[in-house]
């Protein structure tokens, strides 16, 4: 099944001690796709050589990173020049381990580093040009960023719709700069995912299957069988569909090979 192939699960689902055990499970149940953490990697005794070589023993291919700006502090995309600065220079910091361990793209969430400047009437001019320049950061590598909708009530002002990404980014005419998609997030802000893949399939690089605050998949809010033809309906097969959720305490096990059932089932 194509969905089998182009499935993946992000490793939030697991600790970082639990990284083997999570790896060996997704080999197990056919999943080929693993979105990775960068933090988890810097911290790890595996070390990069030691992860590749994990990744090629369980027939897994990194699809993503998520958290790439996880603990960052002070920086900002539309915050003081030295704000942005350090978003750039963790940008390159991740852009370099992506290539380094063959990761296309990254999910650009980071709520807290999306606020409006304290002149929010600077956003028109602001905006682009630091977006123009996130852009061209990513210009040298392989690496891709995916901006993620979020909406005002997770805390972020800035970009907060699929249509407000794209209508973004295509005024700046970005080349390394792309959105994706949440289930949750979309279900949050009044929309139904479903319609959105439909609208936006040509914009949409990146896919996550979540359930409100990233809980398991005991009940499902989404209408993830609708979402699968939706993605065979556009012939969107260069799009990872990537579940995600976060360890649910000694049953994660369980709620990944749950999670895992129910999507190559409604795919």
């Amino acid at each position: 099944m194509r969905s089998q192939s182009r499935l993946s699960v992000s490793a939030l689902a697991w600790s970082d001690l639990e990284e083997a055990d999570g790896f060996a499970l997704l080999n197990a149940h056919a999943v080929r796709g693993i979105e990775l953490l960068p933090p988890r990697i810097w911290k790890s005794e595996w070390g990069i050589e030691g992860y590749r070589a994990r990744l090629t023993d369980h027939g897994l291919s990194p699809v993503a990173f998520q958290a790439i700006y996880y603990g960052l502090d002070g920086a900002s995309l539309l915050g003081p020049e030295e704000e942005f600065a350090r978003l750039l220079d963790q940008t390159h910091r991740v852009a370099d381990l992506a290539d380094d361990l063959g990761v296309p793209l990254g999910v650009f969430g980071a709520p807290s580093l999306r606020k409006l400047p304290i002149d929010s009437s600077a956003i028109a001019d602001l905006g682009p040009e630091r977006l123009t320049r996130l852009d061209a950061a990513l210009k040298a590598y392989r690496f891709n960023l995916c901006i993620e909708p979020l909406t005002r009530n997770m805390g972020c002002d800035y970009l907060n719709t699929c249509q407000k990404v794209i209508d973004a980014l295509r005024a700046i005419g970005a080349q390394n700069l792309f959105t994706m998609l949440d289930t949750a997030r979309s279900i949050s802000a009044g929309n139904d995912p479903t319609t959105e893949i439909r609208d936006h399939q040509a914009d949409i690089a990146h896919l996550h299957l979540s359930e409100p605050n990233l809980a398991s998949f005991d009940r499902l809010s989404a209408d993830y069988t609708s979402l699968g033809q939706a993605l065979d309906d556009v012939a969107n097969t260069a799009v990872w569909a990537s579940i995600e959720m976060l360890r649910t305490g000694d049953q994660w096990q369980r709620d990944c090979k749950q999670a895992i059932a129910v999507m190559q089932g409604c795919f």
